[in-house]
């Protein structure tokens, strides 16, 4: 049985920080699990008593887990770089870990459903990831606990291979990013995996959104390793139920906005209230039951009902896509500067 080290990067969200620490010390495979805690530098006054705060909780002794260690950055290196440093510690010593964000609350056989599926897919090279987050749907699972997503993936609670990250993270460049972007056969495999994170691509390479890139290289997040498994045919394995809730949606985190659902609006993935998201309340996971056979059509049109996107959106990134195949990105990136100039005067 592998017993995946836990990485949790942080700076200044004291109070969600020790209810994730402590929904950790309510799973049994606690004992067997080694916490490593990052507490990252303000980088500005903004942050300054929320870090102080974290910082002296910090100083307290954390209790029920195999071991804890803690690392204090002396200056700021943002929530990539300090997620990034945690990572590189523990591929030191593991060969998988599982991460968290600082404001996600667990159930309670959440280290023990990870630790079997990073045992049970080490070998298929299928399996990227394993989520423990769920999206709230009806997966029409029938008996079986989990599926493989091909279309998604989840940073909320996840666990990885350092063998398969390392491959990942060596095929998502902007460079090949971009040659997938003008091969039209890959485009329309995306827009038919998902019309949402085919305009999410399609956005990203342009810069519309700070989710693909940062200081102008490609990051790994729920995007990238996302597009990365549906050029590649690999998969993350989610749980039927949720053993994760986020409680990030307060307007203080980095990549969380406030949570606003009109009356009579349908649910979906820009206004559903992930904070009151039902979870596991079971104590054991003790048996992966999956499915043999290929569900990620179903899977990817499931997810698409969940993930909606507008017909205006659709259009804008389809025009997009084609004029980034006819002359590149670089030529899509010019006329979009001239535009802008042009709004300007």
């Amino acid at each position: 049985m592998i017993y995946a080290p836990v990485i949790i990067p942080t700076l200044c969200r004291v109070d969600k920080l020790r209810k994730c620490i402590e929904s950790l010390q309510r799973n049994p495979y606690a004992k067997y699990t080694e916490i490593y805690i990052s507490l990252d530098y303000p980088p500005n006054e903004k942050y300054r008593q929320g870090y102080e705060q974290t910082k002296e909780y910090l100083r307290q002794r954390i209790e029920g887990f195999a071991r804890v260690e803690i690392l204090k950055q002396k200056e700021n290196k943002g929530w990539q770089g300090n997620y990034e440093l945690l990572r590189d510690k523990v591929y030191e010593t593991h060969e998988c870990y599982i991460f968290s964000e600082d404001d996600n609350v667990f159930s309670p056989n959440f280290l023990e459903y990870l630790d079997r599926c990073l045992t049970e897919f080490e070998h298929d090279e299928d399996i990227l990831s394993v989520s423990g987050y769920s999206y709230p749907l009806d997966w029409q699972a029938g008996e079986n606990n989990v599926v493989k997503v091909n279309s998604y993936f989840s940073a909320w609670g996840y666990g990885t291979w350092k063998k398969k990250e390392e491959a990942m993270l060596a095929a998502i460049n902007l460079d090949n990013f971009e040659s997938q972007m003008r091969n039209p056969a890959t485009m329309q495999r995306l827009y038919h995996s998902g019309r949402n994170q085919y305009c999410n691509f399609v956005k990203g390479m342009i810069g519309y959104t700070d989710m693909l890139f940062e200081n102008g290289e490609v990051i790994s997040v729920d995007l990238s390793d996302a597009l990365y498994q549906i050029f590649n045919g690999k998969y993350t394995i989610f749980p039927t139920i949720s053993k994760v809730r986020n409680m990030g949606y307060g307007g203080d985190g980095v990549h969380c906005a406030v949570m606003e659902v009109k009356e009579g609006e349908a649910v979906n993935h820009r206004n559903y209230p992930y904070d009151q998201q039902p979870i596991d309340e079971s104590l054991q996971f003790e048996k992966i039951i999956v499915k043999e056979v290929d569900e990620t059509e179903r899977l990817n049109r499931l997810m698409e009902e969940f993930f909606t996107v507008s017909t205006r959106e659709i259009v804008a990134s389809r025009i997009t896509q084609f004029i980034c195949h006819i002359g590149g990105r670089g030529l899509l990136m010019k006329l979009l500067e001239k535009r802008r100039r042009k709004c300007e005067i």
